[in-house]
């Protein structure tokens, strides 16, 4: 082992402390801060709610300064290493970078919804406000001009002409404060009700014994459930968004550093490959066994997203032939794929 190996192998052990304390640092200030936060919270005061803003916002300035520190620690420590001729050694580097990558990904979304509790319980209370909205309404909406009743066959958002059975006459229905807000809680809500998701898939993102390409697939189950939740509260909404799902998580696999899809034809990025993909298909299986089309279909959708042209294995996954001796046929091709140029030894 040479004295460059000996030396980065050691600073790599350093860091895995490091990266671990620093987020437990940035979780005890950030749970400390909600608790001063949901006080602030409730006064709902122009004057209240203007230093609630300015608390929250210093708070995740003074988090994501730990991110900096972060950066600054591996410039300092690792850049020297950046363009060793060393294998072994570039390996190290290249997987180090990788966790302060994963780290920074972590800080962001841990700040980003930082402050989400409260919001999550008052978008359950108006959510079941326009659910209580709509059951008083939905019969006892009535014709302008006739005055017979005019049934409310679901729960609009925005201002409907709705046809009296009657007479014909077109009624403008207009929904409650609460019923307008609909898309913004079925998004709210597709957020705090997956938050235990959300938590897994950060404390997955620290993990070292991962196999490859497994943070994507925990990340594409996560949206999925968020999909779900979104689709129960307003359908024809969820069904507007559902495209972003699936741009979601291409941008998951193609632009975080937890996952390496290309370049294809070597071995880090097809083992990756075979793993996203027939994880998809394990997931499918299942769906269909439960006849659960409406999240079966979006989970096909992200598979041909993600396919690489011809290949095989996607193939199989969608046309619903896919099992486990097509996944270990595939698993083996790609185990012979050569190793790309400095890239991350399996």
């Amino acid at each position: 082992m040479t004295s460059e190996l000996q030396e980065i192998l050691a600073l790599r052990d350093r860091l895995d402390v490091f990266l671990p304390k620093l987020k437990q640092r940035c979780q005890e200030f950030g749970e400390d801060s909600k608790k001063e936060a949901a006080e602030m919270r409730a006064d709902q005061t122009d004057e209240g709610k203007q230093s609630f803003g300015v608390f929250t916002a210093a708070v995740i300035r003074q988090i994501m300064a730990v991110g900096t520190k972060a950066e600054r620690t591996f410039a300092q420590h690792f850049e020297k290493f950046e363009d060793s001729d060393n294998d072994a050694v570039f390996a190290e580097y290249k997987r180090s970078s990788d966790r302060v990558d994963t780290f920074l990904e972590w800080l962001e979304i841990y700040t980003d919804h930082l402050f989400d509790d409260g919001y999550g319980e008052d978008s359950e209370r108006l959510y079941q406000q326009a659910l209580q909205d709509y059951e008083q309404l939905k019969n006892s909406f009535t014709c302008s001009q006739c005055g017979a009743p005019v049934p409310v066959d679901k729960m609009y958002y925005t201002s409907q002409y709705l046809t009296c059975l009657g007479c014909e006459t077109q009624t403008t229905f207009t929904p409650t404060e609460a019923m307008q807000m609909l898309p913004r809680l079925a998004e709210d809500l597709a957020d705090s009700r997956t938050k235990h998701l959300e938590k897994e898939l950060d404390d997955l993102a620290l993990k070292h014994n991962l196999y490859h390409g497994e943070m994507l697939v925990r990340h594409v189950n996560y949206l999925l459930a968020q999909y779900r939740v979104m689709h129960e509260i307003l359908p024809e909404y969820a069904e507007q968004k559902r495209h972003q799902f699936i741009t979601s998580a291409v941008v998951e696999a193609t632009q975080k550093a937890h996952t390496d899809l290309e370049p294809a034809g070597t071995l880090i990025p097809d083992v990756s490959y075979v793993n996203v993909i027939g994880g998809f298909g394990d997931g499918l299986i299942l769906l269909r066994q439960d006849n659960d089309t409406l999240i079966a279909a979006l989970l096909e959708d992200i598979v041909r997203a993600l396919a690489r042209p011809g290949d095989g294995l996607a193939e199989a996954v969608l046309a619903n032939t896919y099992n486990n001796e097509v996944w270990e046929q595939y698993a083996a091709i790609a185990q012979q794929s050569p190793q790309s140029e400095k890239h991350n030894p399996l």
